[in-house]
């Protein structure tokens, strides 16, 4: 059973760290600060939101519920978050997946 959880793992990360967070930072290197926390409605998440929401994520279920690392996520603030946070700061959770 380890050794397919450690594909799992590997695989996993390759998805993520190889291939989607280079696609969303490259997204939001086009976007514009006001683009990025920019909500049509009360009801709508901004790209930032979006993005601490998956950073909350990834750190929860493959950092902690894999890898065994504490989780500190306050979910809740992922999405009460009004912004604008600078880009910098995104990108930093970003990489911080990554690590």
């Amino acid at each position: 059973m380890s050794a397919y959880k450690d594909i799992l793992v590997a695989e996993t990360r390759r998805r993520i760290i190889e291939e989607s967070i280079p696609r969303i930072k490259k997204c939001l290197g086009e976007l514009e600060e006001k683009e990025i926390w920019y909500k049509p409605n009360d009801n709508s998440n901004s790209v930032g939101n979006l993005v601490l929401h998956l950073c909350g994520n990834v750190t929860q279920w493959i950092g902690s519920g894999l890898g065994k690392k504490p989780d500190n996520r306050t979910r809740d603030l992922e999405f009460m978050e009004k912004g604008p946070l600078p880009v910098s700061r995104l990108l930093d959770e970003l990489q911080k997946i990554e690590e």
